[in-house]
C-alpha cells in the first residue's frame, strides 16, 4: 500500500468529534425548511406562488438580520 493511500483511508481520523449543540443546530435547519414546505403547500392557496416564496423565505431573512445585525452591502 503507497503511503498516499494510506493517509487518503486515515483521514478522518483525526477530525474533532461534534458536541450535542452542533448537531442539534445542523438539524434544525431542514426542520425549519421542510416546515415552511408544509406550510406552504398544505395552507396556501396554491395559485399564488409569489405568496408562498416569500413565506418561506422571509422569516429565514428575519432570522438572519437578527443574528447578523447588519444591513447587506450596496454592492451587490
Amino acid at each position: 500500500m503507497s503511503s498516499s493511500t494510506a493517509v487518503a483511508s486515515s483521514a478522518g481520523v483525526g477530525a474533532p468529534k461534534a458536541s450535542p449543540r452542533d448537531l442539534f443546530i445542523t438539524a434544525l435547519a431542514p426542520m425549519v425548511w421542510g416546515s415552511t414546505y408544509l406550510v406552504t403547500t398544505e395552507f396556501l392557496p396554491a395559485d399564488r406562488p409569489l405568496l408562498a416564496a416569500t413565506v418561506r423565505a422571509l422569516p429565514a431573512g428575519i432570522v438572519l438580520m437578527i443574528v447578523t445585525r447588519t444591513w447587506p452591502r450596496r454592492s451587490w
